[in-house]
Order: C-alpha cells, then structure tokens, then sequence
C-alpha cells in the first residue's frame, strides 16, 4: 500500500465511523491534527520520512483504537458499529504490514483476538465477528458480509 492511500483509509474510517459518534473525546482533536500533519508527510523514497510516516501512523491507529476501546459513544450506544466495520474490513483500513505492530501483538490475528482487544461481550457482535471471520475469502474479502447485511 502506498503512503498517501495508507492516510486515505485511516481519514475515511476516521470521518466515518469514529467522528459521526464521539465528536466529544477530548482525543479526537489530537487525531485529527495528527492525521494533518501526516498528510504533509511525502515520503517518497526517503527512508527517514518514511520512517517519521510510519512512526506517526502507527501511533494515530493506536490512539483510534483506544477510542474504539474505551469510548462509550464508539461502543454499546452505537452498536459497535465502528469496531465491527475496522474487523470486518481491517485490510481496507489498515497496511497488513504494520497490523500487529499497530494491535500490539504477536498472537495471530483472529476474530477471538479481536473480541478480546475489544472487550466485546454482546454475544450477538461476538457472532457477527466470527461469521465475518469465518467467510473471508482471499479472493472478495467483503462479498459474504455485505450480501449477509442486506438480506
């Protein structure tokens, strides 16, 4: 993935599924100012400035992902909305190669993983994330989980 579709998908996941709901968190404004700044960031084939690239996008998910985490109006008042769409479609959301450095783990990354990092405890979530799980294909990640959602 290259840098500027890596800033993309973290600014629409951000603006659509973290900002519609917690425009409260005292977070937020870090985030957004941050995600400022690495937009500037034109890496190109500087090994320093791709460094400083990851380093700063590392910390953004970081700190998203602890909103996902503790943020009331990111979990059970919306569903988890915003924490089912990051699971479900974390490939689109997040370079593969900085996933584990970015959930802080060495485990493989399952759906199991996911409930625990979430503390997800609503049974009905915890089965939406499995059937998620359970349906990936290498070929259309997403197909069986969007048909699912529209019957």
């Amino acid at each position: 993935m290259n840098f500027e579709q890596m800033v993309k998908n973290m600014k629409v996941f951000l603006y659509q599924f973290v900002l519609p709901f917690s425009t409260q968190a005292k977070e937020l404004a870090n985030v957004k100012t941050r995600l400022k700044q690495l937009e500037k960031i034109r890496p190109g084939n500087n090994k320093a400035k791709q460094n400083d690239f990851k380093k700063i996008y590392v910390k953004l998910w970081c700190q998203i992902l602890e909103l996902l985490k503790s943020d009331r109006s990111v979990r059970a008042n919306v569903n988890y909305v915003p924490q089912l769409q990051l699971i479900c479609n974390v490939e689109k959301y997040i370079d593969s190669k900085m996933t584990s450095e970015i959930f802080n783990t060495r485990r493989e990354f399952t759906a199991q993983f996911l409930i625990l990092f979430f503390d997800l405890r609503n049974e009905e979530i915890k089965k939406k994330i499995i059937h998620c799980y359970n349906n990936k294909s290498p070929v259309n990640d997403t197909a069986p989980l969007m048909n699912k959602e529209v019957e």
